[in-house]
């Protein structure tokens, strides 16, 4: 549980969730889960947010103050945010669908005329039928109990990413992030207390601003006081534009609790202080440059500093998600041609990558298809303290290599 002692400024959002309403995305989804949990007690996504007491029992309990290792979160959740998960009214329609197509089928042997992704129902064998029919009765249970209701509240705590990968699922969000201090409620807010200042258009994420969040907070907590921990949480709604007038890129990096909603932000706000500090009156920041490189193929490199005779390009992200998308483009960005000044040149053999919190160094690979190596040089909110970044001694490494 959260102490005191945290910073309990906060950003929140409805985080909405339904169920697949094809045979096929049912079934994806059951795949998917038991791929990664290896047990049907966790074959159903509304699964993860209970646990069994110990490792003999088959009875799921629902959390308590307990984590969520990924779910669903906005790109611009930072740790402390607060989601209010919201299970959608269609959800009971779905499950309880699905749930009589495949007692039927197995009953008549009839195939629904209105989902044709079930067609191969049939090929099934009686065992695997009886399987699923279990598990589309626990999520049908689950949907009469909470559908139209917030029922789970949690804490974003880390390990935020994006995927583009959705493996065939229902859900379309790419952000994910992990939750502690989950609690399914004991007593879920149905959706007529709390539309009149939540308006949810059928998104997956809502953003709650100051005055909803307070509303629904105090709603949430007035039947389920182990939710009290919300009340020492102050919704922030900050204006980035400020910070930076007040005190330049260093004030809003020493923040590290600022929800950046657009990349654009992280450049004007804090890239751009940074690079026009390191190079100075002598060197040149150059933005949006032209890249070709043999191997890569072209590209646009966000900023390259041209110090000395070294060029660096820079890459910049809301979030640094290291995957293979974000290494081709840093691949791409080192030793390839570009144009200053009508003068054709070519680019350092690494590339400095920055997001809202850190500052890395990429170095490719000796071999094309190697992955090359990324290394945290510092966190921003460490720079911002020090007086000259030239002079930093672990800036000074990576530009003067």
């Amino acid at each position: 549980m959260e102490t005191d002692q945290i910073d309990q400024r906060c950003q929140s959002c409805l985080n909405s969730i339904t169920f697949p309403d094809t045979w096929e995305k049912m079934r994806l989804m059951v795949d998917h889960r038991l791929e990664q949990y290896q047990t049907p007690m966790y074959a159903l996504n509304t699964d993860l947010f209970f646990e069994s007491p110990d490792s003999r029992s088959n009875n799921l309990l629902p959390l308590k103050g307990g984590v969520l290792l990924g779910w669903s979160a906005p790109h611009w959740f930072v740790e402390g945010d607060v989601s209010f998960f919201y299970y959608t009214k269609n959800a009971l329609a779905t499950s309880k669908k699905m749930y009589a197509m495949l007692n039927k089928f197995m009953t008549s042997g009839e195939l629904p005329s209105d989902d044709p992704s079930a067609k191969d129902l049939h090929l099934l064998s009686r065992q695997e039928q009886e399987s699923y029919l279990k598990l589309l009765e626990r999520a049908f249970f689950f949907s009469t109990r909470y559908a139209g209701t917030i029922f789970a509240v949690g804490i974003a705590s880390g390990g935020f990413r994006t995927s583009g990968d959705y493996y065939g699922q229902h859900w379309r969000a790419n952000h994910y992030c992990a939750y502690s201090d989950v609690y399914v409620l004991d007593h879920p807010i149905a959706y007529d207390n709390f539309k009149q200042f939540v308006a949810t258009d059928g998104r997956t994420i809502t953003p709650l601003t100051a005055a909803s969040f307070n509303e629904l907070r105090i709603v949430a907590t007035a039947t389920n006081p182990e939710l009290s921990f919300l009340n020492r949480k102050t919704h922030r709604d900050v204006d980035i534009a400020e910070m930076a007038k007040a005190g330049g890129w260093r004030n809003v990096a020493k923040d590290s609790k600022i929800p950046f909603t657009f990349e654009i932000q992280v450049r004007e706000y804090l890239v751009d202080g940074i690079l026009n500090e390191l190079v100075g009156e002598n060197g040149l920041c150059l933005k949006e440059v032209e890249s070709s490189h043999p191997d890569y193929g072209d590209g646009r490199i966000d900023y390259a500093l041209q110090l000395d005779e070294s060029i660096i390009p820079v890459e910049v992200k809301i979030r640094a998600d290291f995957d293979d998308e974000l290494e081709l483009q840093l691949k791409k960005y080192c030793n390839a041609n570009i144009t200053v000044r009508s003068r054709s040149k070519n680019t350092a053999d690494r590339c400095i990558l920055i997001d809202c919190e850190h500052l890395w160094l990429y170095t490719p690979p000796e071999g094309k298809d190697d992955s090359g190596e990324v290394t945290l040089v510092a966190k921003l909110c460490e720079l911002a303290n020090h007086g000259d970044l030239k002079k930093h001694p672990k800036i000074r490494a990576i530009i003067y290599k």
